[in-house]
């Protein structure tokens, strides 16, 4: 499993192309793009962490996630992940279609060298560097099923 980004007291991370929200009371949060082996337990339908080791890091510092839109703005692209949202920014210039909301997508996400998300506990969006696009063909997203 990869760390994507830590909001509050919730860890997104990826595991096999997939993202995973994890409530976790880390005071100390992991850095996006920490490989880590996370064991969980199911509380009240939630994913909780229980133990997590850090294993390493992702060796080009970008991956590969699916996810469904929840809402697209300027530049932004918020997506629904086991009933939180995570709001990612897009790069300069690009904005998705309002008619890919509620659509599974396929995006590449930047998480090399961004401590400061883990950091602040990131809940704006910011501090992913902005690397995102619709599944590495040039900012087109992949409007297919759950792949």
């Amino acid at each position: 499993m990869i760390e994507v980004r830590h909001v509050g007291h919730t860890e997104f991370i990826s595991s096999n192309r997939h993202l995973l929200a994890l409530q976790s009371s880390d005071p100390t949060p992991t850095a996006p793009g920490t490989i880590v082996s996370a064991q969980v337990g199911i509380d009240n339908g939630r994913l909780d962490e229980e133990n997590e080791d850090d294993v390493g890091q992702v060796a080009n510092g970008t991956i590969t996630v699916q996810a469904t839109v929840a809402s697209v703005a300027a530049g932004l692209v918020t997506l629904t992940v086991q009933g939180q949202t995570v709001t990612v920014p897009l790069p300069a210039g690009l904005t998705l279609p309002a008619s890919i909301v509620g659509q599974t997508v396929t995006l590449q996400l930047n998480v090399a060298g961004d401590d400061n998300a883990a950091a602040n506990d990131d809940d704006n969006g910011g501090g992913d560097g902005g690397h995102h696009d619709g599944g590495g063909d040039g900012g087109h997203h992949d409007g297919g099923g759950d792949g």
